[in-house]
């Protein structure tokens, strides 16, 4: 209780003094949580934010589990993902397409799903207990996939999938090159999974001290 009330102090403290000048620079610091396995495509959007503004402290720590903000003292975080029902401010800044890879060893060895119920016969990589949810035209099916092999960093979870080892669902984005090497090949292509959101995130109850908003902003810019 007494760290939650400090750090509503703390971010009223921020937000006055930047009312006090708010066309001017952005200073003090700024920490922001973001996920590990997504740090190459947040990279140049980080680093051109921390140029724009050279008066400003950016510490950005990066962790694919979903850190406590407040507990962990970050003002703001990056989440991809299907973002959870939770206490914090969230803004959707864009999407990422998700596709079920497989190696290809293990499709001749194996076989590959053609319907969502195939998916219970396969060895599945996940993050963690996981459903997935297909679309075909106008139906919606929900499977359950079981698997020996977790882990919470997506470059993991898709070489692990290179390894043979089963199918694994993954976002387009982190996929394409290891699909563009021949490492993984897409299956059961006719299904749709839903696509996973971007989001920027923050502490609820907390005014948003204008460096949050900035950055918010260049982060939707830039993920449109």
């Amino acid at each position: 209780m007494f760290r939650d009330r400090a750090a509503d102090i703390c971010s009223s403290i921020d937000a006055a003094r930047e009312e006090m000048s708010p066309e001017g620079e952005l200073k003090g610091l700024l920490r922001v949580a973001a996920p590990a396995s997504f740090a190459a495509q947040l990279a140049k959007p980080l680093a051109e934010f921390g140029g724009r503004h050279p008066s400003l402290h950016v510490h950005v720590r990066f962790n694919d589990r979903y850190v406590d903000l407040v507990g962990e003292g970050s003002d703001c975080g990056i989440r991809v993902g299907y973002l959870p029902d939770s206490n914090l401010v969230a803004r959707k800044i864009g999407s990422l397409g998700v596709g079920l890879y497989a190696s290809p060893t293990y499709v001749p060895e194996n076989g590959a799903p053609e319907v969502p119920a195939d998916i219970l016969k396969h060895s599945a990589i996940t993050p963690a207990t996981d459903a997935w949810t297909f679309k075909k035209d106008d139906q919606s099916v929900t499977v359950h996939p079981q698997g020996r092999f977790k882990a919470d960093s997506a470059h993991v979870l898709v070489e692990a999938a290179v390894a043979g080892i089963g199918i694994v669902a993954m976002g387009e984005l982190i996929a394409e090159p290891y699909v563009a090497s021949g490492a993984i090949v897409p299956i059961m292509k006719e299904y749709q999974l839903p696509p996973v959101g971007i989001y920027m995130v923050r502490p609820s109850g907390q005014k948003a001290v204008r460096k949050v908003r900035v950055l918010i902003d260049l982060m939707a810019e830039q993920f449109a």
